[in-house]
C-alpha cells in the first residue's frame, strides 16, 4: 500500500506540473505550484512510513486555498497586491519543503527506498532550481521590468524535465523486471505456504 501512495503522490505532481506549464505559457496566475512542495513532502514522509493524519494534509494546504479564495475574489484593481502575494508564497513553498527533503536528519535513522529517495532528492534540486530563477522573475516585477522571457522558459525547461523523470520513474517502476520479479516470488511463497488441495 505504501508503494501506491507513493506512485499516486507522484501522478499528482506530475499532472500538476503539466497544468503549471499550460497556465505560465497562457500567462494565467492561479497558485497551482503552491501544491508541489507538500506533495513532495508527503512523499518523502511515505517514504519515513509516517502514518498522517487528514489534518495534517490539509494545515500543509492552507496556503494554497488561501491564495486560490484570493484569485477569485479580488478585483481588478488589486492584481498587483494579489501578484505579491502569489510570488511571496510560491518563492517559501518552492524553498522550504525542498530544502525539508534534502536536509532533513531523519532520513539517516529511517528506512528509506534508495530509488524512491534519489528521485525525491533530483525534484528538491531542481525545485531549488526553479525557486532561483523565479526570484529574479520576481525582481524583475518589483523593478517593472518585465523582460523575463528567458527566466520563464527556464522554469518551464526545468518542469518539463521533471515531468520527463516522473514519467520514467511511474513507467520504469511499473514495468522493470525486478517488480515482476517481486511479484512471482510472492506467488510462489504463497503456493508453498498454501499448496492448493487435491481432491480425488
Amino acid at each position: 500500500m505504501k508503494k501506491n501512495i507513493f506512485e499516486i503522490l507522484l501522478t499528482i505532481f506530475g499532472i500538476g506540473l503539466l497544468i503549471q506549464i499550460l497556465l505560465m505559457m497562457k500567462r494565467y496566475d492561479f497558485p497551482i505550484a503552491l501544491i508541489f512542495g507538500p506533495i513532495l513532502f508527503f512523499a518523502f514522509l511515505d517514504q519515513l512510513n509516517k502514518k498522517i493524519p487528514i489534518i495534517y494534509y490539509f494545515l500543509h494546504f492552507i496556503p494554497f486555498i488561501i491564495v486560490s479564495i484570493l484569485f477569485y475574489t479580488l478585483g481588478e484593481n488589486q492584481v498587483i497586491l494579489f501578484r505579491h502575494i502569489y510570488f511571496i508564497t510560491t518563492l517559501s513553498s518552492l524553498f522550504i519543503y525542498p530544502a525539508l527533503v534534502i536536509f532533513s536528519k531523519k532520513r539517516d535513522s529511517s528506512f528509506i527506498n534508495e530509488k524512491n529517495l534519489i528521485l525525491l532528492e533530483i525534484l528538491a534540486i531542481l525545485g531549488l532550481a526553479i525557486f532561483f530563477f523565479l526570484n529574479i522573475i520576481y525582481i524583475n516585477h518589483i523593478s517593472n521590468n518585465f523582460t523575463n522571457v528567458y527566466e520563464q522558459l527556464v522554469i518551464i525547461s526545468l518542469m518539463v524535465i521533471n515531468v520527463g523523470i516522473l514519467t520514467w520513474f511511474l513507467i520504469s517502476n511499473r514495468f522493470s523486471p525486478s517488480v515482476f520479479n517481486e511479484n512471482n516470488s510472492k506467488n510462489l511463497l504463497k503456493q508453498h505456504i498454501f499448496p492448493k488441495k487435491k481432491y480425488n
